[in-house]
């Protein structure tokens, strides 16, 4: 049984459904900020804090990807929300 993956509708055989596949990528603009303090002792937080991170979470914040099926509705709220039908400004 295939069902939306936003509000759990169960789709019947040949119903319209969408596919959304959402890649996020953590980014880096080359800056290093200066730590506060001393450099040892923020060594050793920042070492202790990843110790204690579970590691699939750690990727988590590296890269992610989701795919959702989703209905009309729910597809259309999306598409809303995130505003991807309007023009998009070119960089």
């Amino acid at each position: 049984m295939l069902r939306c993956d936003k509000c759990g509708l169960v789709f019947s055989p040949g119903q319209l459904r969408y596919g959304a596949r959402i890649g996020l990528t953590s980014l880096f603009d080359g800056t290093i900020p200066e730590p506060e303090g001393d450099l040892e002792e923020e060594l050793a937080r920042v070492l202790e804090a990843l110790e204690r991170q579970d590691p699939a979470e750690a990727a988590k914040d590296v890269a992610q990807a989701i795919s959702l099926v989703l209905c009309r509705p729910c597809r259309n709220r999306l598409v809303k929300d995130w505003d991807v039908a309007g023009p998009q400004p070119r960089h």
